[in-house]
């Protein structure tokens, strides 16, 4: 049972690091290729575990947190999207 509930914690902080991560791109964009195609991965891998997360059939304080890693997973990618599209204009 031990195990299990450390792997339980394990795969929510490795979720909830994603999110932070998500937020801190969120604020600032990455200027680099190598830092916006670091930040792209990091936000999929955050919309995808946030989505999967929030879809569990668990409690609603997981949801939430499930709920917060998806839309800054969301938003990271859509402000890196739209710097790479404003980028390529100039």
């Amino acid at each position: 049972m031990e195990s299990l509930a450390l792997l339980v914690s394990i795969i929510l902080l490795a979720i909830l690091l994603l999110g932070g991560l998500s937020f801190i791109t969120v604020i600032r964009t990455p200027r680099s290729q190598v830092g916006r195609a670091l930040a792209f991965v990091i936000g999929v891998a955050a919309v995808l575990s946030g989505a999967w997360l929030a879809l569990l059939r668990v409690g609603i304080g997981a949801r939430f947190f499930g709920v917060l890693v998806f839309c800054f997973g969301a938003i990271s990618l859509l402000r890196i999207i739209r710097s790479r599209r404003t980028d390529s204009r100039k």
